[in-house]
């Protein structure tokens, strides 16, 4: 309740009359208070379901050396009862296209039921997403202590957009790729061990305080290649 003075010097009220009464709004058949216009609102769905994520893979190894292997793996997972887009809210009275129609207040979708005219931040987990994958690995066994692997990603990932228009209105639209995974992604990593110390091709009969201090070290090295993310 918010009372004014009639004057800017006078009195709200006095002491001995009291504030007047407060005016409260009527509640709907259910019990519920009517949300007045212009006051920015959160919502949520009655029923909150939980997200759910499915994984899934399929991989075949085979050995084709001794030193020589070639890994070939689908891997996906579908995600169901998610939020659209980086979350959690999109404006459920957010207003539509409608050619001819000027006027923003009329093109909002509980304008005409409740004369609501801001905007209602919905916290919904009612997006869907999935993402699939080819993952092919190469890797050399060490020989004359070289390392070497290399691994190649093709992957996908799709889902809905934050966007509160495309989602209310043309979902098709704004689901797509996302945008912080590489469709194309190549990794080769090297590792070398240095044949110097105990046991190894150069000073293998050294005593253990040098081989402590020069034995034992490697050289690794990891590269990677991909592809931009998606406009």
């Amino acid at each position: 309740q918010q009372l004014n003075s009639p004057t800017n010097f006078g009195s709200v009220f006095t002491l001995a009359q009291g504030p007047p009464n407060p005016t409260f709004p009527t509640p709907n058949a259910d019990g519920f208070f009517r949300l007045p216009d212009g006051i920015a609102a959160k919502a949520r769905p009655t029923n909150v379901k939980l997200p759910t994520v499915v994984n899934y893979n399929l991989t075949v190894q085979h050995q084709l050396t001794s030193d020589l292997s070639v890994q070939v793996a689908y891997v996906g997972n579908v995600g169901r009862h998610v939020f659209a887009g980086d979350g959690p809210n999109f404006n459920v009275n957010e207003p539509a296209f409608v050619p001819g129609v000027a006027d923003t207040n009329l093109r909002r979708p509980f304008f005409s039921r409740y004369g609501w005219t801001q905007g209602i931040d919905l916290y919904c987990n009612c997006a869907t997403n999935n993402y699939n994958s080819m993952q092919v690995q190469v890797t050399k066994g060490s020989k004359f202590g070289y390392t070497l692997t290399s691994s190649y990603t093709y992957q996908q990932a799709k889902g809905d957009s934050g966007d509160s228009f495309t989602f209310l209105y043309n979902r098709p639209l704004g689901r797509g790729d996302r945008d912080f995974i590489a469709n194309n992604q190549l990794t080769i990593s090297q590792n070398f061990e240095i044949p110097i110390g105990k046991g190894k091709k150069f000073f293998g009969n050294m005593n253990r305080a040098l081989d402590t201090a020069i034995g034992g070290w490697q050289v690794n090295g990891i590269f990677t290649l991909q592809t931009g993310g998606p406009f």
